[in-house]
Order: structure tokens, then C-alpha cells, then sequence
């Protein structure tokens, strides 16, 4: 389960930073599904193995703060080319 956790985390990441290169209508939902998974994978986690309780939310809000942030920048990316 860490394995899948973690390939899903990393997917998002390389996606969301693709998508600030070459931003697309769809990314941003594309992205947000990623964080989703990334979420559950992570409760699903945490419930089987209490241990990774503080470091994995530690590791979730900057990987939050990193995802969010390049979606919301290939989204303003993705305005000011349309225009």
C-alpha cells in the first residue's frame, strides 16, 4: 500500500508540473483527482499503520501546498493563453 501511495504521489507531482508547462482545459480536474487518491491512499495508510500519523501529515500538507499551487498556476497559465 506505501508502494501505491507513493507512485500515486509522485504521478501527481510530474502531472501538475506538466501541466504548468503545457496547460490543458482539462489539468486542473486531472489534478485535483490526483490529490484525491493521493488522500485516500494516504487515510487508507494511516489506518493500517497508525506510525505514519505525523510524518505523513506533515509530508501531505507540503505535498498540498506544492500540487495546489502548480494547479492553480497552470490554471492562470492556461486564462492568460486563452485571452
Amino acid at each position: 500500500m506505501l508502494y501505491f501511495h507513493i507512485i500515486v504521489a509522485v504521478a501527481s507531482l510530474l502531472y501538475a508540473t506538466f501541466a504548468l508547462v503545457k496547460p490543458m482545459q482539462s489539468s486542473a480536474k486531472i489534478s485535483y483527482g490526483f490529490i484525491g487518491a493521493t488522500t485516500a491512499s494516504g487515510v487508507a495508510l494511516i489506518f493500517m499503520s497508525p506510525e505514519y500519523l505525523l510524518r505523513g501529515c506533515l509530508s501531505y500538507i507540503l505535498y498540498i501546498v506544492v500540487v495546489v499551487g502548480l494547479t492553480y498556476a497552470s490554471s492562470g497559465r492556461r486564462s492568460v493563453a486563452q485571452q
